[in-house]
């Protein structure tokens, strides 16, 4: 038996495990990474940048963030559920039922770590179509300037307009721009509009692809993050620090 699990035990390994690979339709490209393993008496939400894919798990740099949920604490993060009413908005878009996936979902939400009482953590997820309002909604305009803000993305706009109008918001006098040189679709036209906006880019000469997406600001009495693309924003999540003033979705 030894012998024949360490030969054959990689074709075994999956006993036992379905999978449901279902195609999403929308208004826009279907742009959300989001990884939920859930159990009995534990759960975890990954969300982040990086793509279902050997490079995307593996050798590019990407930027995740990372919820955890114990039967022990008594208590969860709401981000679950603003996870679920995500995907719920989804389901209700498509024109074809899912039952497996909705089978796939209640199985996976009606877990006990995941029906215990809800609380208010630092962070939010927020879903939507592409487009730039999302992003606004997220990042409302602040009572004080940024006296910080700092983007990476490895995609814009043509023109580098998201990363102007978001410094616009923030009252940004200057900001930084990470840009990957060896995989950005960036212009001269986006260069030129970033810096007479009062962007400083820097070049980053990874041997993996960066391929992460975010935002960090700060300003008197507030900060703010978010992971969004600089071109057609998809997916956000924004995080909340209680400092003074807050920076509110």
């Amino acid at each position: 038996m030894d012998e024949s699990l360490a030969r054959d035990g990689a074709d075994i390994e999956g006993a036992g495990t379905w999978y449901s690979i279902i195609g999403i339709r929308g208004a826009g490209a279907f742009h959300p990474k989001a990884i939920l393993l859930t159990g009995p008496t534990a759960a975890r939400l990954y969300v982040g940048s990086g793509n279902l894919s050997p490079s995307g798990l593996g050798r590019n740099l990407e930027l995740f963030e990372r919820w955890d949920a114990s039967i022990t604490d008594g208590e969860v993060d709401r981000v679950f559920e603003d996870f679920r009413c995500y995907l719920d908005q989804v389901l209700l878009a498509q024109k074809t039922p899912m039952p497996h996936l909705d089978e796939a979902l209640r199985e996976a939400f009606s877990q006990p770590v995941l029906r215990q009482r809800r609380v208010d953590g630092a962070s939010r997820l927020y879903g939507g179509h592409a487009g730039a309002s999302l992003l606004f909604d997220v990042i409302p305009t602040p009572a004080t300037p940024a006296t910080s803000l700092v983007m990476t993305a490895p995609f814009f706009d043509a023109e580098g307009q998201l990363a102007v109008d978001l410094a616009r918001r923030l009252k940004a006098e200057s900001f930084e721009l990470l840009i990957d040189v060896g995989m950005t679709n960036f212009t001269q036209g986006a260069r030129q509009a970033i810096e007479g906006a009062g962007g400083i880019i820097r070049a980053i000469d990874e041997n993996r692809a960066v391929h992460a997406k975010a935002v960090t600001a700060t300003g008197d009495g507030w900060s703010c993050r978010a992971s969004t693309s600089s071109n057609r924003l998809r997916w956000q999540r924004s995080e909340e620090r209680r400092v003074g003033k807050e920076c509110r979705s």
